[in-house]
């Protein structure tokens, strides 16, 4: 199942780098000076490549969306997807995830919500 799983949500894993190197790549040397950075929005389609061995993973797919937004006193990240696993010996999963971040613009407040729910039950809740 892990190869699968991992093959299935990499580009949530590059989403989620990219972000950090933008926020990172937005603060000057100071902490205060911020670059130009023109909110977005991305919508990936997602599916399984291959497999390997016994992963016992036989499809998967689904959808992953990206925007990145400013807001008066910070920055906004949040990133959503929907996947379906289907497997050769049990019974298919759809699990959801919503992760929300946001930034303040001096860099001193950060904020997150990470939820995820699997077949429409909540699977974890994660705030800070």
């Amino acid at each position: 199942m892990m190869q699968g799983w991992g093959r299935a949500v990499g580009p949530q894993a590059a989403a989620v780098a990219a972000g950090a190197i933008l926020i990172a790549g937005a603060i000057g040397a100071d902490g205060a000076r911020a670059a130009e950075i023109m909110p977005h929005h991305a919508l990936y389609s997602m599916s399984l490549g291959g497999t390997h061995g016994d992963a016992g993973v036989t499809g998967a797919g689904g959808t992953m969306a990206y925007q990145w937004g400013e807001v008066c006193d910070g920055w906004t990240v949040e990133q959503r997807y929907r996947l379906k696993m289907a497997y050769a010996e049990s019974q298919d999963v759809s699990i959801s995830s919503n992760f929300v971040t946001w930034e303040s613009k001096d860099g001193l407040k950060y904020r997150f919500n990470q939820k995820e729910t699997r077949n429409g039950n909540e699977n974890d809740e994660i705030k800070g």
